[in-house]
């Protein structure tokens, strides 16, 4: 497989992930002697303020730990913690695979509990969807919320309410395997978790949950 030194990593030319700003290869620090994930952007500006949110929001279960930024002939590099396991698709009106209720809530606890640190930083990540979620072996425990570059910082409550709506939708797109347009005709069998997850949908902001803690905290009957 062919490989290229970029300062102290060896990089696979092998793709593992793609998206609309960057691409990101799998490499091996020679110094601290790891797989690391580097995600290469032509968008200094946008990779620096990644970076940044990245290096903010420190360590945490749930997201990938940032290790490092250079530049190299016109492009960035954000250098992180290498993710074992697989995203749960691409957008929320994609299809994929059903679980269960009590599987899907404690996926989507753990993804808040993510999106509580990311908060914490005085950033939201306005960008949660199948495809920005990992998992491994569908274990909860292994949770990560990826993909900070749309992240925006906190100037209203509307924008922390989005993150919740995201995840809302989340945990219905992990039990019904899409979200159905219009949401309401999608089919949870627990009619107070539907109305759990709809409220965090609701729109008018009197009329859905106050935080963050507030939505997990309802969730957390269910695991």
């Amino acid at each position: 497989m062919p490989e290229k030194e970029l300062n102290q990593y060896m990089v696979n030319l092998e793709p593992i992930g793609k998206g609309v700003y960057g691409i990101v290869y799998l490499a091996y620090d020679k110094f601290k002697k790891r797989r690391v994930a580097i995600k290469e952007l032509e968008d200094i500006e946008r990779a620096m303020h990644e970076a940044y949110v990245m290096k903010q929001c420190g360590f945490s279960k749930f997201l990938p730990t940032f290790y490092d930024f250079f530049k190299n002939n016109g492009k960035a590099y954000i250098v992180m913690e290498y993710v074992e396991g697989k995203t749960f698709g691409e957008n929320f009106d994609s299809h994929g695979k059903k679980r269960n209720e009590k599987l899907s809530v404690q996926i989507t606890i753990n993804m808040l509990k993510g999106l509580k640190v990311f908060h914490k930083t005085g950033f939201c990540h306005d960008d949660i969807k199948p495809k920005n979620v990992m998992i491994h072996n569908d274990d909860p425990k292994t949770v990560k919320i990826i993909d900070f570059n749309s992240s925006k910082k906190i100037e209203n409550v509307g924008l922390m309410k989005k993150d919740l709506s995201d995840a809302a939708q989340m945990c219905i797109f992990l039990i019904n395997g899409t979200v159905p347009e219009p949401v309401d005709k999608v089919e949870i069998h627990n009619k107070k978790l539907k109305s759990i997850l709809f409220k965090a949908l609701n729109e008018d902001a009197r009329d859905n949950y106050n935080s963050l803690e507030e939505f997990m905290a309802k969730l957390k009957e269910f695991r």
